[in-house]
This record gives structure tokens, C-alpha cells and sequence, in this order.
């Protein structure tokens, strides 16, 4: 279920237009351990979404962790274009 969510969310993000409202992306709270892979799989959308609505933050540091890990993913999609680049992901070697 949670893979079908994720996969249309990326689906929606790719085929929509939004026009002038911001799409706003639902992740799962860090502390459930699904939030990880919930950015991993929106970040392959060719089109990103701008807000990310994270629930239950606990502590500051679940805003920096999910800020942390958007940025780390937009570097793996820059460095992706890179010739020779050797496609390891930094989302995945950190966190």
C-alpha cells in the first residue's frame, strides 16, 4: 500500500498541472521509519514538489532531517548527469 501511494504521488507530480497552487507533498513522520523512502520515491519525479508537510515533528531536528535528505537527493540528481558519475545514492549511504 505504501509503494502504491508513493508510486502515484510521483505519477501526479509528473502528469498534473497544478497552475498557480503549490502542490504540497504528505510524508510519513520520521519517527516511523517510512519517511526515508517516502522522499526517496517522490524524488524521482521529474517535477519536484516544492513543500513537504512532515507530521508529528517531535524535534527540530525532524525538519533538519527531512531537509537534509531532500538536498542529498537533488545532489544524486545533479550528479546523475554527470558522465562517469558512479550512481551511488547519497540518501541511501547516509541515512
Amino acid at each position: 500500500m505504501q509503494e502504491e501511494a508513493r508510486n502515484t504521488i510521483t505519477q501526479m507530480l509528473d502528469e498534473l498541472q497544478f497552475g498557480r497552487t503549490e502542490p504540497i507533498v504528505r510524508v510519513n513522520s520520521v519517527d516511523s521509519g517510512l519517511a526515508k523512502d517516502d522522499i526517496n520515491a517522490v524524488m524521482q519525479a521529474k517535477s519536484l514538489p516544492p513543500t513537504w508537510m512532515i507530521p508529528k515533528v517531535n524535534d527540530p531536528m525532524d525538519i533538519q532531517w527531512v531537509s537534509l535528505l531532500h538536498l542529498l537527493c537533488i545532489k544524486r540528481k545533479i550528479l546523475s548527469y554527470i558522465p562517469n558519475y558512479c550512481g551511488t545514492c547519497p540518501c541511501s549511504e547516509h541515512f
